[in-house]
């Protein structure tokens, strides 16, 4: 179970082992767009 609650993008897919469980409470800003604290793109798919 990881709960990133930085405010940065800091969690990256190599940090992150399939089925982990990823509860999000870190909010940042980017693009105009409100974002959690990892790159959705790369580990949305093994979370």
């Amino acid at each position: 179970i990881i709960i990133p609650a930085v405010g940065k993008k800091i969690l990256t897919a190599e940090m992150i082992k399939p089925g982990a469980i990823l509860i999000n409470v870190g909010i940042r800003k980017e693009n105009g767009k409100l974002k959690g604290d990892y790159d959705e793109k790369e580990v949305d798919p093994i979370a």
